[in-house]
């Protein structure tokens, strides 16, 4: 009876051994079902934003169809002034430089939006509140017919861990003050996509940053002066 007994005993430690072990694999594969679940609702939501900016795209391409940007100068500093009552509530101040004889042929709306999210974006991001500083818009003539537009502050800077990801959609470093992570991912994707455009960033931490546009003289669809 004894030995009958721990007979039991053994093979009731065995099955015990066998239910963790299939609770641990049951518990690894929820984990990799909760993995997969959360991969497909941020592809979900990439998806929707894509769609978004998109969409986006679309009602800035639409309403200028046949628009252009004859006069580069005029249309930006246009631009610049009606962010005034957002610089004037800063101690900021916003300096302008473009070439007077520059012209391309371009989506004013998609320029208007870009120039827009960088101003916006320094001001949320690059300052703290009630700091004095400088934001520049340059704009250059540059090589094989194309022109860089250059937007630059002198505030915080971006650390090295986070330059890589600031056009990535949904990331900000100012969640509670208004950030919505989406500025420079719209900048990025009207800048590559609709303006057919590289853009280029360099920062350091306390040293302010730099954000270069280099676009085509002539966007495709654009064919004339308005």
């Amino acid at each position: 009876r004894n030995q009958e007994i721990v007979k039991a005993r053994r093979e009731l430690e065995v099955r015990v051994r066998e239910v963790d072990i299939s609770n641990r694999e049951l518990s690894n594969a929820l984990q990799r079902l909760k993995s997969t679940q959360q991969k497909l609702i941020n592809n979900e939501k990439m998806a929707s934003l894509g769609a978004l900016v998109a969409g986006v795209a679309h009602e800035i391409n639409t309403p200028v169809g046949g628009g252009v940007t004859a006069s580069s100068k005029e249309y930006l500093d246009q631009v610049l002034l009606s962010l005034n009552p957002q610089l004037r509530a800063t101690k900021l101040k916003c300096e302008f430089y473009c070439p007077s004889a520059l012209g391309v042929r371009s989506y004013p709306g998609a320029l208007s939006q870009i120039i827009t999210n960088l101003v916006m974006n320094a001001i949320v991001h690059a300052y703290e509140k009630d700091s004095e500083g400088i934001l520049r818009l340059q704009v250059f003539e540059g090589e094989s017919d194309d022109v860089c537009i250059q937007f630059s502050d002198d505030g915080k800077g971006i650390s090295a861990e986070n330059i890589s990801r600031v056009w990535d959609p949904f990331f900000t470093t100012n969640r509670s003050g208004g950030g919505s992570g989406l500025g420079l991912h719209i900048v990025y994707n009207l800048v590559t996509q609709q303006l057919c455009g590289n853009i280029e960033i360099e920062s350091d931490e306390g040293m302010g940053t730099t954000i270069s546009l280099f676009l085509p003289r002539a966007v495709g669809g654009v064919t004339s002066y308005e």
